[in-house]
């Protein structure tokens, strides 16, 4: 079973990602279930920040632009969140809603509020139920793995940049636990094949808008790589 995509607005050229593999295997996790069913996927997903970090010619204005998208999805993800029953009694929700980072982020960079609040988002309904919102989730955090390499990166070549950080700092020293906290509220709500394909489906899913938002809202991102 796929998700419709039009309800998610996604494109129909989009590939879907297949899910051969059903339930989580003994000794495994859902989420290295996600990581591999969607792993052809994450390229194009990471393209944005993979050039912040590694494209020495970019600057404080790609910076800018790649915050301004992501907070155009995340808000929208965040949005939609809390709208669905049951995902805050999966998951503790606490610390984990980083929008507002970016927001005080784009405001530190020049941004006004008005301009923030007048910010394109991408448009997203509330999720059927938790599984499918933290399949999301996974698409949504999976870049804070590269998050304070992308952060250390831009304030090694733009001292100033510093102070406008936090999103990429959020999660400091916490990478591992809120990937492990993810993971266990998955491997909990995956307990049958019908579900387990859902959380698949819905991860691709989200990952195929992601793409499809960042090349619709960033002309560096517009060719496929």
């Amino acid at each position: 079973m796929f998700l419709d995509a039009k309800r998610f607005g996604i494109s129909g050229h989009c590939m879907k990602v297949a899910c051969p593999a059903l339930l989580v295997p003994p000794g495994g996790t859902t989420l290295s279930l996600l990581d591999r069913e969607t792993r052809a996927l994450h390229v194009e997903a990471d393209r944005g920040w993979a050039r912040l970090l590694r494209d020495t010619s970019t600057t404080r204005d790609d910076y800018l632009r790649q915050l301004t998208v992501t907070y155009g999805f995340e808000s929208s993800y965040e949005a939609a969140c809390a709208y669905t029953p049951g995902v805050g009694q999966a998951l503790d929700l606490r610390g984990r809603w980083r929008s507002g980072l970016i927001a005080q982020d784009l405001l530190t960079l020049g941004c006004t509020a008005h301009d923030v609040e007048a910010m394109r988002c991408y448009s997203l309904p509330a999720f059927q139920d938790a599984a499918e919102a933290l399949a999301w989730m996974y698409v949504v955090e999976r870049p804070m793995q590269v998050h304070e390499n992308v952060r250390d990166e831009l304030v090694s070549r733009f001292v100033d940049l510093a102070r406008a950080t936090s999103y990429l700092g959020a999660y400091e020293g916490a990478v591992s636990k809120r990937r492990a906290e993810l993971g266990i509220a998955l491997d909990q709500l995956c307990v049958s094949d019908k579900v387990c394909k859902r959380v698949i489906d819905a991860a691709g899913a989200g990952f195929r808008a992601l793409i499809e938002w960042q090349r619709t809202s960033d002309p560096a991102l517009r060719n496929v790589s």
